[in-house]
């Protein structure tokens, strides 16, 4: 459990108290699940593109494409889930 600590005393004796009123969510980020497939249809969508770019490069880079496209296919089945 997270707590924020506060001082208690003078600058002698300070003793440590916990927070009773502090937050237990403050560090965590929560996404709802129309965020979480926002951003994963932005990357996918950024995925393509790379990808695109890619293969009308002169000498495209098949080992890049490779993992780039197998990344693509893992958000994809991500999505539909």
């Amino acid at each position: 459990m997270r707590c924020s600590i506060f001082r208690v005393g003078s600058d002698d004796g300070i003793s440590q108290m916990n927070d009773p009123k502090a937050s237990d969510w403050s560090d965590l980020d929560l996404l709802t699940t129309a965020e979480a497939t926002e951003r994963l249809v932005a990357e996918i969508a950024s995925v393509e593109t790379e990808i695109d770019a890619m293969e009308n490069a002169d000498q495209p880079d098949e080992k890049s494409l490779s993992a780039l496209r197998s990344r693509l296919t893992a958000l994809r089945n991500r999505l539909s889930r």
